[in-house]
């Protein structure tokens, strides 16, 4: 899982240092097996003095731009910058070295890319000097970066500019998940680890938009809830399809998500903060205006959305066969789903969807895993879900969605949460005695140290 440091703070107050936060997830169990710091915090972006320019012909604008990189290291650039001419000899600017990543500035959307040698007219190059938004300073890529004439060249370029709070540059931890770690496969549950082990406060403050909950706003049936313990649905209207924005392209890109439109973005953006995969159906496209939880029959099959539609039937992929060891979400009796893995092809989100059903549903971590080798298909949904998902959340989920799609106009509820939850789990109090504590971690706490840690952990 990738966690980028910015949305960990936003639940958690830790000040350790990159280094030291990494180390101590690693010890935790939560391996930290790279770090990625894009933009302004690379290790790989230093301070360039430019020795020469020189115009390359039979281009427009284009120069190659010679560098001193410190510690005897020069380096060649080709730009098109108009602040780089002849006359920049001596100027220091910021140059991100190979393997450094950069914002796109070339990409409509919220993009990374990552610096390679390339040759361009004959010159070889594999270094970059970079604009304000390269390095995610501000949106400003009209021009390099110019920085002070006594910035030391090789020294790092982010102890030489003021990073703003809204810089679009992170940190992002790349972290290896335990299968009996799934409580941490989302940025809430890792910052709540976090609290615990740095005894630092655990902010569980999200937005959300209060919506009752009617079993009957909606007709679903669950089939057998020893399979699917809760589905839980919203029936959005006023839908407007189209790209999400650039603050949650961004958060998504560095979670390692690609944005497709704010529909789907909204969903994978609650999966990644909550835990909770969601699913977004064309409710138009639906048989049926209702849903039905079951597993799948003999002979039925799938097209799903990894399968890319064609014009012709004869061009199109074969459907995904199915079996009774596989759960499906089905509309009018017909599959539309395979049940926390992945949606159906011919239910999928287009330019022209008007209303939409919101999916936010629990289902039985074992079901999953036999659909996932079935169909040698896994998601990040049935990552989620074949390490068992808390089916207390799925209302929950949804109105942070809500909350999300009203904020950057993308839909509104058109009426209540339909929750199916045929046998509801109780909240449970657990009594333990401080000696059990003591002595199951061979350490002695107080009722203090105890009363503590869990308040901090919102108990």
């Amino acid at each position: 899982m990738r966690l980028p440091l910015s949305w960990l703070k936003e639940f958690n107050e830790t000040d350790l240092s990159i280094e030291a936060l990494a180390n101590l997830l690693t010890r935790a169990g939560l391996e930290v097996e790279t770090i990625d710091r894009i933009g302004i915090y690379s290790d790989s972006i230093v301070v360039g003095e430019i020795s020469e320019v020189r115009p390359i012909p039979e281009t427009n604008g284009l120069h190659e731009v010679d560098l001193l990189l410190g510690s005897d290291r020069q380096g060649t650039a080709v730009t098109g910058a108009p602040n780089i001419t002849p006359d920049s000899k001596g100027s220091r600017v910021p140059v991100a070295l190979a393997g450094a990543i950069l914002l796109d500035s070339k990409s409509d959307n919220f993009a990374l890319t990552t610096i390679k040698t390339r040759e361009f007219r004959g010159v070889k190059s594999s270094i970059v000097l970079c604009s304000e938004m390269e390095l995610g300073l501000s949106e400003d890529h009209t021009g390099v970066l110019l920085l002070e004439d006594s910035a030391e060249a090789g020294a790092l370029a982010r102890d030489l500019v003021e990073i703003p709070e809204d810089c679009s540059a992170d940190v992002v931890f790349d972290i290896d998940i335990l299968p009996n770690y799934g409580r941490c496969l989302s940025i809430i549950g890792i910052a709540r680890e976090v609290a615990a082990l740095t005894r630092t406060r655990f902010k569980l403050e999200i937005k959300a938009e209060h919506i009752p909950s009617d079993p009957e706003a909606f007709k679903v049936s669950i089939e057998n809830p020893d399979l699917s313990p809760r589905y839980s649905g919203l029936v959005l209207e006023d839908v407007k399809v189209e790209p999400s924005p650039r603050w949650m392209q961004r958060r998504l890109a560095l979670a390692g998500v690609s944005a497709i439109n704010n529909l789907v973005d909204v969903t994978n953006y609650v999966m990644i903060e909550m835990g909770q995969p969601m699913h977004a159906f064309d409710l138009d496209k639906l048989p049926a205006e209702e849903i039905s939880v079951r597993a799948a029959r003999k002979g039925e099959t799938l097209y799903t959305l990894d399968q890319e539609p064609a014009d012709k039937e004869e061009d199109r992929e074969a459907p995904r066969e199915l079996d009774a060891s596989t759960l499906l979400i089905t509309s009018g009796d017909q599959p539309i789903a395979v049940a926390g893995v992945i949606g159906g092809l011919d239910s999928e989100i287009s330019k022209d969807t008007g209303k939409v059903l919101l999916e936010s549903a629990n289902f039985n971590f074992i079901s999953i895993r036999k659909a996932m080798s079935k169909l040698k298909l896994k998601t990040d949904a049935s990552t989620r879900f074949s390490r068992q998902v808390d089916p207390a959340q799925t209302v929950t989920a949804i109105q942070r969605a809500v909350h999300l799609l009203q904020e950057i106009g993308g839909a509104k509820p058109a009426g209540s949460i339909a929750d199916c939850y045929p046998q509801p789990e109780e909240n449970r109090s657990i009594t333990i005695q401080n000696s059990d504590i003591s002595r199951t971690l061979g350490v002695d706490l107080t009722d203090e140290d105890i009363t503590s840690a869990l308040e901090r952990l919102g108990f």
